[in-house]
């Protein structure tokens, strides 16, 4: 028996724009896909969305029938189509993104602009949000994800003697849950806050803007802080502890952004949507990982992830997203991208290329599966790091708190895996995107 190829549910997206088309303009936004992966968001405005969303939203409905006769998954999304057509695929998926991110940022920003903080203004209780961010992920990401998505795909039907195909730009979009991807950043530590913020998310639920397919909340449990934590939080966060802090720090839950009421409610609410809806609460990863992550789909079936964290969590999140790939054994960039900074003459490109490859010698390491005791001192290290960077937006200590991630153990130092050491390398990933995108014909 033959495995049909995936049915992705896609709504003609000309009635769709023309039905939502003041849902588009509400609130402008910059449209740009961006070449950076999930780790890379960006605000901005532009005044040209209702003309950037009309011509993605002709090129959606044009592309979105285009079909690949007869070709299967080891045909098409393989290693070596990967220069032709798996790339043409990527940016279709891109472009095509244009659209439904126009979407989402007009419904976010409507319904959260009340609680976002202005720039220029001092923060309020009620201004408890940094920033809404957003990114549509690069066609050489996209290209490389898909080639890995199709190739464990294509392994698992194998084992039972099926087979597996892609025939056209939707049944490829089906693959991909995250190619839309919004971040809500949080400027203080407050369950108060993550509830608001959940709520609202919920209330964007019950007016038919988004359906919840699952929500993952990420919270380390404490039971106890060393002495010598305690010691480099004061020494290098500038955040002292005393008896009660520790005490109220290592209550169940203290991490979980959000109450649990809030997250309850939002569940059983999402689940009137969506009875499938995966929970997953107080998820305690060995590295201490905190946020709230919810994976949606929009009106026009097109899916994404909105991370919710604090500010000071992400800058360090963004950072430590290199450590997550390579004990993933994920690629740090793109195959693309790196093609694109080895062919270059330009002295910078060079220059991020040898940056790009110092930074994956250091962390090669965490991907071998005997370097245990390496990537358990790894994790030890983050979690603490983590933690850290979530107390930094306590308001009990945003005065003393310093804008330095904590210090690695000498051992990690010596390897070059310190937080400090390795943001001006992760830095060079965000450079060599950003390079790539403005090198590509516009069009």
């Amino acid at each position: 028996m033959k495995i049909p190829a995936i049915n992705l549910n896609v709504v003609n997206f000309r009635a769709n724009a023309q039905n939502t088309a003041p849902q588009y303009v509400a609130t402008y936004g910059n449209l740009a896909p961006l070449a950076q992966d999930t780790v890379n968001f960006t605000g901005g405005k532009s005044p040209n969305v209702a003309k950037v969303a009309k011509k993605a939203a002709k090129e959606v409905a044009e592309t979105a029938e285009k079909t690949v006769n007869g070709l299967r998954a080891d045909k098409v999304l393989d290693k070596k189509a990967y220069p032709d057509f798996n790339y043409n695929i990527a940016i279709e998926l891109e472009r095509g993104a244009e659209v439904p991110m126009a979407y989402r940022r007009s419904i976010k920003e409507l319904y959260y602009r009340r609680f976002v903080s202005p720039k220029d203004a001092p923060e309020t209780p009620r201004r408890f949000i940094a920033g809404l961010k957003y990114r549509i992920k690069g066609a050489p990401q996209i290209a490389d994800k898909l080639i890995a998505v199709a190739d464990n795909l294509k392994k698992k039907a194998k084992e039972v003697g099926d087979d597996f195909g892609v025939y056209s730009i939707r049944d490829a979009k089906a693959l991909l849950g995250d190619i839309l991807g919004d971040r809500t950043v949080l400027n203080v530590f407050s369950k108060k806050a993550g509830a608001t913020a959940l709520a609202t998310s919920e209330q964007i639920l019950k007016d038919g803007k988004q359906i919840l397919t699952e929500i993952e909340v990420y919270a380390p449990v404490i039971t106890s802080i060393p002495d010598h934590i305690l010691t480099k939080y004061e020494k290098e966060l500038g955040i002292k502890l005393m008896p009660k802090d520790i005490k109220m720090i290592t209550q169940p839950d203290f991490f979980c952004m959000a109450t649990r009421d809030s997250i309850n409610s939002l569940a059983t609410t999402a689940r009137k949507k969506y009875s499938k809806l995966s929970v997953d609460y107080g998820k305690d990863r060995a590295n201490g990982y905190i946020a709230m992550h919810q994976n949606y789909k929009l009106p026009d079936g097109s899916t994404g992830e909105e991370q919710t964290m604090l500010k000071s969590v992400e800058i360090l999140k963004d950072i430590e997203d290199v450590i997550y790939k390579a004990k993933g054994s994920k690629p740090v960039i793109s195959k693309r991208v790196r093609e694109f900074l080895s062919n270059s003459d330009s002295p910078k490109a060079k220059m991020l290329l040898s940056k790009i490859t110092e930074l994956e010698r250091r962390i090669a390491p965490l991907g071998d599966e005997k370097e245990t005791a390496l990537v358990a001192m790894v994790d030890e290290y983050t979690r603490w790091a983590y933690v850290g960077q979530a107390l930094k937006d306590l308001p009990k200590f945003r005065k003393t708190a310093t804008d330095k991630f904590l210090v690695a153990p000498q051992e990690l130092l010596d390897k070059g895996l310190g937080f400090n050491q390795l943001k001006p390398y992760v830095k060079a990933i965000a450079d060599a995107n950003k390079m790539f995108k403005e090198a590509q014909p516009i069009g």
